[in-house]
């Protein structure tokens, strides 16, 4: 099966793409105005590889908006929480890397 991306436009995304595989919709890609990429595939279609499939195509086909000194960086971002392992994983094995852990207090 094959992914496709589907355009919607939604705020306040810079786009937010709905991710279909033989013309049944499995989740969603969002890009934020900071260049954070977000993920979600419904439960049902996960372990399918629709996720790495989609983002893959949709690094293929978006390029990050142009840095913005000390508001946007010039590359796709990924904000994962702390205990969520899949993601960490998923996003590490697509190529991304950890750069810092934020905490709150």
């Amino acid at each position: 099966s094959i992914c496709t991306l589907e355009f919607e436009d939604q705020r306040p995304f810079y786009d937010w793409l709905m991710i279909a595989v033989d013309s049944e919709y499995v989740g969603a890609i969002e890009a934020t105005w900071l260049n954070e990429i977000g993920i979600a595939i419904l439960k049902q279609y996960r372990g399918n590889g629709y996720g790495a499939q989609a983002l893959r195509l949709f690094l293929k086909t978006h390029k990050p908006l142009p840095a913005i000194p000390a508001k946007r960086s010039g590359r796709w971002l990924a904000n994962i929480a702390c205990g969520n392992r899949a993601s960490k994983k998923f996003f590490r094995d697509m190529g991304f890397a950890p750069i810092q852990e934020t905490w709150l207090l």
